[in-house]
Order: structure tokens, then sequence, then C-alpha cells
């Protein structure tokens, strides 16, 4: 039995949110965590996608082009809509690549509008240090996790 977000069962401080920001598509599932005999088990209850083809947008000069750029914005606020009113600490988000190169990429992250979101994972892959000092300023407000592998 499928179960809908709107159901009277579900408490909003149940729920909880996984957000990948991919170069080609953004994803979002919603989930129900519920306590099992078995332990915590996550329910899905609602899926996103959007096709922001980020990585086709991104100009020679490492910029992320306008209608990508929009296409991104979108897709996130229309993400943040539905996840308007969880417990921030419930939400979780992940960019891959294409934010990692892109020049304008701080730009676009304080465009996003992201309110309460308390985490922002960032793929890195080994040897990008400066990447992951260069982010930590970019997210002042941001609680910041680096999780580094030997090159």
């Amino acid at each position: 039995m499928a179960i809908h977000p709107d159901d009277p069962l579900i408490h909003s401080e149940d729920l909880v949110a996984a957000v990948d920001l991919g170069s080609n598509s953004f994803r979002m599932l919603v989930a129900q965590a519920v306590n099992t005999p078995s332990g915590m088990q996550l329910r899905p209850i609602d899926t996103l996608r959007e096709s922001v083809r980020l990585a086709a947008g991104l100009t020679e000069n490492k910029l992320l082009g306008n209608d990508a750029y929009q296409r991104g914005l979108t897709a996130i606020r229309r993400f943040g809509e539905r996840i308007r009113g969880f417990d921030p600490s419930n939400v979780r988000a992940v960019a891959t690549n294409t934010l990692r190169v892109a020049k304008n990429a701080q730009q676009f992250v304080e465009d996003a509008h992201w309110d309460d979101i308390d985490y922002l994972l960032i793929d890195l892959p080994p040897g990008t240090g400066d990447v992951q000092m260069g982010l930590a300023r970019l997210l002042p407000k941001t609680e910041l996790l680096i999780v580094t592998t030997p090159p």
C-alpha cells in the first residue's frame, strides 16, 4: 500500500529528505522514518526529479550558462516548496561534479536560497583539498563535513 504525504498518520517530524544535485538531473526522495521491531526503516513516500542538464550548460570558461543556471534554481525552489516545514536536520543535499568545477557555483548556491538546510555535501575526488577549503568559506552558516580518501 502506498503512503500518501498528506496521510494523517504521517507526522512532519518523521519525514526526511535526500536531495541529489547531479550534473544532469536533480532528484529528491522524501521518506518517513519508522521505528520497527528490526530497527529504524525509511519508507519512501514521494520522489521528485527535474532534468537540469547542468553539465551540458557548462561553458568553455567553466561557467554555468544562464539556461542551465535557471533550470537548476527552478528545481531547487520546487524541492524547497515540497519540504517546507521539515525539520532542517532531516534534510540532506549532495552536489556532484558540475557544481564542483563551475566557477559561478558560489553565486548559484547563494541564489538557491537554501534557507534552513544544515548540511551540503559535495562529492570531492582525492587531491582536491583546495576545493574543500573554498567550500568552507563559501558556506559559512553550514556545518561542513569533509570526508577524504587517500590518493
